[in-house]
């Protein structure tokens, strides 16, 4: 198998300043996507009024099912993970395109510890509503072992302050590009986030210039 080269991945936190001046620039109203993703009078982090660490697996299936967006609640017992389906009348920008679910609930015990919801949104639109993040990730994911496995690029943006990561990721194909415009964002919600977990042991501060040329 030839070695698959990504011709330019460009992340700086220049380009996507300039990014972010030119949207202000327009008319733009966020209280669409800020009620779902950073709802008030909720305290971060929190989706849907769904606060994890703090809301119940039951509190959070009524939040759900209140909304009427939900098809369908996949649960297993003893499993850690609850996947939720979304219905025509969720809004346009949620996606079930995540094996088929379009939101993750990771689970301990009785409490919500994780929520993990699939967007067809920007990475920039996302991150023009949460600001600047701290820390970010890049990296080519190659696989496990000796596996055969296509390599995929992978970007994300911590939030420690708000316990909120964003991430986009595209399958390398020699045309590989990851930055603001890249679409289906994944938003993630954690019960905590704290700066020196292995969740974040490879992040980099957001103020370096890095780009990746490989893939």
């Amino acid at each position: 198998m030839h070695p698959i080269y990504l011709r330019f991945v460009s992340l700086s936190v220049a380009l996507f300043t300039a990014l972010l001046t030119l949207i202000h620039m327009q008319p733009y109203d966020d209280s669409e996507y800020r009620k779902v993703l950073l709802p008030d009078g909720c305290p971060a982090p929190c989706f849907m009024d769904i606060r994890p660490g703090i809301t119940t697996v039951s509190e959070m299936q009524r939040i759900l099912r209140r909304s009427g967006w939900i098809s369908e609640i996949r649960m297993a017992p003893y499993a850690r993970w609850i996947g939720v389906i979304w219905n025509e009348q969720a809004p346009a920008w949620f996606s079930n395109d995540n094996g088929g679910v379009g939101l993750l609930v990771a689970v301990n015990g009785r409490t919500v510890e994780e929520v993990h919801l699939t967007t067809s949104l920007p990475l920039a639109q996302v991150q023009l509503l949460l600001g600047k993040p701290s820390l970010r990730y890049v990296n080519v994911f190659r696989g496990m072992g000796g596996s055969h496995f296509t390599p995929v690029l992978n970007y994300a943006a911590a939030y420690p302050a708000r316990a909120m990561l964003v991430a986009v990721s595209q399958t390398c194909d020699g045309m590989a590009r990851l930055g603001p415009s890249s679409t289906d964002t994944v938003v993630r919600y954690y019960a905590a986030m704290d700066v020196q977990s292995d969740l974040l042991q490879d992040f980099e501060p957001s103020a370096q210039n890095r780009q990746t040329m490989i893939c």
